[in-house]
């Protein structure tokens, strides 16, 4: 059987082999450091990911989820970015701004469509706690949970019925590795 050819880009590298997904990452990150960016990586590096993406949200976006923020948009992802710079990482990490650009209240499942998009699957979404049980309440919870596997980083708040309902679609991390 003849084998079919295959083009590929100039300057294309194969991923090493076991390596695959990448990881979404919402948040407000107000307070982010070192700590937290070390953390995420160790778990990407354990479930052998090949990329790390930091979603800042804007203010209004997160007004519209009913999420508090104190700290502008642009202050936060200047902090998130001081974090990441002239550092070397085992994977490639990124700062996606394309929610900045809108400068609007962007749905959640907009955002993850354009990461779909832009980026390679498999597709994991790490949230904290509060934020899986607001995406849970929105209609289009059920449709975008079958492409992304969720982590979430519960904080002792009770579930969303809906998180219960796709349990095997997601798992609780603690900050230190998943369970």
């Amino acid at each position: 059987m003849a084998r079919e050819p295959k083009s590929v880009p100039f300057g294309y590298e194969p991923e090493p082999e076991g390596k695959k997904g990448t990881l979404f990452v919402f948040g407000t990150f107000e307070e982010y450091d070192e700590e937290q960016l070390e953390a995420m990586i160790r778990l990407c590096e354990e479930r052998g990911f090949t990329k790390l993406v930091l979603y800042p949200q804007t203010e209004e976006t997160l007004r519209r989820m009913g999420i508090e923020s104190t700290v502008p948009y642009s202050k936060r992802i200047k902090v998130v970015e001081e974090v990441i710079h002239g550092k070397q990482y085992p994977l490639s990490v990124t700062v996606d701004r394309w929610e900045g650009k809108r400068k609007k209240y962007t749905p959640v499942e907009t955002s993850l469509g354009f990461l779909m998009e832009k980026y390679k699957g498999p597709y994991f979404v790490f949230l904290p706690g509060v934020y899986a049980n607001k995406v849970a309440g929105y209609s289009s919870f059920e449709e975008w949970i079958r492409k992304a596997r969720l982590l979430i980083e519960r904080n002792g708040e009770p579930l969303h019925p809906r998180l219960e309902q796709y349990r095997s679609r997601w798992e609780e991390w603690n900050g230190r590795e998943a369970h």
